[in-house]
């Protein structure tokens, strides 16, 4: 696993990190290093990086509204 500074972030500010993973059995040139000009990404892997990403907001937002909702009944 490479280096990453993400978790400096973390000290700051709450968030989180997944790491998508690309390689295909196909295509011999998914396992190149990743700054390679040869590399190829398996692309149905965009597909499953969408649905985490929006998912994550979805809960993000619906989380997010309920703090308001309860102000807003309260006050």
């Amino acid at each position: 696993m490479g280096a990453e500074d993400f978790g400096a972030y973390l000290e700051f500010v709450p968030g989180a990190m997944f790491r998508l993973g690309t390689v295909t059995s196909e295509d011999p040139r998914s396992k190149l290093p990743l700054h390679s000009d040869a590399i190829i990404f398996d692309e149905n892997a965009i597909v499953t990086g969408i649905s985490v990403l929006g998912e994550t907001a979805i809960r993000y937002l619906n989380e997010a509204k309920q703090p308001l909702k309860r102000l807003r009944e309260d006050g």
